[in-house]
Parts: structure tokens; C-alpha cells; sequence
């Protein structure tokens, strides 16, 4: 079943720069595919899968996305879940302007450095909560190209298969049931390498009903970070990486090293800092505001070669 559908001007907050966000490589899922000027991805909607692309037009300061949707055959129409699911994923009810208002430049703070190289780059956040803590913990001391490489070979190996009517095939992210009994030897082959057990014992305490992702929503940063660094591999930066880009608690700023380095050079100018003294700054300074701020420092950083 193929639709068509528009996300008008009205429902962005703000400015949105679609390839920038998505190809910022700090994010709750692997990145979409690039096509003709579009990009793709798949879910699962009503129990259908689904493969829905969006294509960005007008300007970063006046967005709108064009979304075209090829789904399992079906009576209903998808057309607005694949739309509301966008929205969420790419959190376009954001409030940008707000952010960009929030600091003042005229008091020499740092971060406003960044918002006009960087305007419309959003945070993304999970709508498969499982998938998205599989990516966290599959970014563990690994590069960008490798965990998402990594993560969409655990899709096409263990995730179901669907051929939609135009033939092609997709993969939907596996059930926590279908990683709890995989063979670790055959996980490390994805690339995940010594994760592959971490990622083993997660999915069985999802699967088994000991760790609820849905309940950590409901609880406050410190709690919810507590809980899930009480699983093997999941250290701060792990948790940090969940509790941003999964569940979205946007006062999570997860650091690396990359940020680790960029935070000392830029505000302690120098000095050698642990990282959880590190993340702590961020969160005290910016409040609900930190995971954007690590963003963008992160991508200021990038295109400044401060890295």
C-alpha cells in the first residue's frame, strides 16, 4: 500500500535542518538511508511494517517534510501514525527559538557560538525504546560508522523479514525475545564484539520483565540513569546516551570523549577534569537544556576542528 502525506509548517517548532539532524550521528537509532533526496526508514505501525521516506522542503527557517509510505497491505489508512511517529522522532515540537533564546550572547556564554552554524539541528529521541537501548549500548567505546554498521546488522539477522507489494524487503528491529536467545558467538559477528553479551543480558531482562523501559520514563533522571547502569556494560555515558535519545530527558548529557575534550577546552580551559565532573557542568549550567547543548558542542567542535 503506497500513501503520500505532507508535515505542514504549522507543526514544526521553530527552525529544522532534516540532513543535519539525521546525519549528526548522535542519535536513538541508525541512521536512515539516503535516496534521492530523501530518507528512509522503517516501524511497524498497526501491526503493519512499513517504509516511509521524507524529503525536506522550504527553507531551515520556514521547514516542511514530504512523506511518501510503503506499508504491508492493508484497509487502513497509516498515513497520520507514520506522520505523528515523525514528529515524535524527530522532535519538531521542540521549541528551537526558545533554546536559542535561553542564553546570552552578549555575556560571552559559549554555547551561542554554535546556534548559527548549527540552526535547525533537533535531538532525535526512540520510538522503539528496545532498539534504541541496544544502540546505546552498542556505541560503548565504538566510532559512529561501526555501532550503526553493528545495529542494522542485528535488524536484517534477527528481525522479522517483510517484502512489501513493490518487492523490496525490509527488516523490522527484533523483539527483546528473539536477542535473549541468540548466540553470542553469532552477535559478535555483527560488530558489536565483546558487547554481544551485554546486549544478550539486556534483552533477557527486558524480555523477562526485570527492566521495564516504558516505567523509567516515569522516573526522574537520577533514578532512571541508577537503574539502568544496575545492568552489565552500561556504565554512565551508556545510560546517559538511553536517557537522552530514548527516553528524552533532555537534561542527560551523555559525554565521550569527544565531549569530554570539548567541555575542558571550552570551559576549563584546559584542566584535566574527570568526565563525570563533565557531564555534572553541563547539567548543572543548562538544566533541561544540556543534551542540546552537548549536541551542538559537539558538532561546533566538529565543523571548528577543535576536535
Amino acid at each position: 500500500m503506497h500513501e503520500e502525506a505532507e508535515i505542514p509548517r504549522e507543526r514544526i517548532e521553530g527552525p529544522f535542518d532534516l540532513e543535519t539532524t539525521l546525519l549528526s550521528g548522535q542519535t536513538s537509532e541508525p541512521q536512515w538511508d539516503s535516496e534521492d533526496g530523501y530518507y528512509a526508514d522503517v516501524e511497524e505501525f498497526k501491526g503493519r511494517a512499513s517504509r516511509y521516506r521524507v524529503c525536506q522542503t522550504g527553507t531551515r527557517d520556514e521547514p516542511r517534510l514530504k512523506v511518501a509510505i510503503d506499508s504491508e497491505d492493508g484497509d487502513a489508512c497509516l498515513a497520520n501514525d507514520v506522520t505523528e511517529h515523525i514528529v515524535k522522532v524527530l522532535r519538531l515540537d521542540d521549541d528551537l527559538n526558545a533554546f536559542y533564546g535561553a542564553f546570552d550572547s552578549s555575556k560571552g556564554d559559549i554555547v551561542t557560538r554554535t546556534f548559527e552554524p548549527l540552526k535547525g539541528l533537533r535531538l532525535m529521541r526512540a520510538n522503539n525504546l528496545f532498539e534504541s537501548l541496544i544502540s546505546s549500548i552498542s556505541t560503548q567505546h565504538n566510532s559512529i560508522a561501526l555501532w550503526n554498521k553493528s545495529v542494522k546488522l542485528i535488524r536484517d539477522m534477527y528481525g522479522r523479514a517483510v517484502q512489501l507489494p513493490d518487492g523490496l524487503t525490509i527488516h523490522l528491529f527484533p523483539k527483546p525475545e528473539a536477542l535473549a536467545s541468540a548466540s553470542e558467538q553469532d552477535l559478535e559477528r555483527t560488530g558489536v564484539a565483546y558487547r554481544a553479551k551485554y546486549v544478550i543480558e539486556a534483552a533477557r531482562r527486558v524480555r523477562d520483565g526485570e527492566l521495564s523501559l516504558e516505567e523509567l520514563q516515569g522516573h526522574g533522571y537520577e533514578t532512571a540513569k541508577r537503574k539502568l547502569m544496575e545492568l552489565p556494560g552500561i556504565g554512565p555515558k551508556v545510560a546517559d546516551c538511553f536517557l537522552l535519545y530514548g527516553l528524552g530527558k533532555t537534561e542527560a548529557a551523555p559525554v565521550d570523549i569527544w565531549i569530554h575534550r570539548i567541555v575542558r577546552k571550552l570551559y576549563f580551559h584546559g584542566a584535566n577534569v574527570s568526565t563525570e565532573k563533565a557531564a555534572r557542568f553541563l547539567r548543572e549550567r543548562y538544566g533541561s537544556w544540556a543534551g542540546y547543548v552537548q549536541l551542538y558542542l559537539f558538532h561546533y567542535a566538529r565543523q571548528s576542528r577543535l576536535m
